[in-house]
């Protein structure tokens, strides 16, 4: 999938008060297979 830097800023933006919130704080991000 190809995001244009437009893009990219619009969903930074969009997630920047989920990620103070959880700034300092263990996240576990899963991805891919079962």
């Amino acid at each position: 999938m190809f995001l244009s830097n437009m893009d990219k800023a619009a969903v930074l933006s969009q997630a920047l008060p989920y990620i103070q919130k959880y700034s300092g704080e263990t996240v576990v991000v899963k991805y891919g297979g079962a």
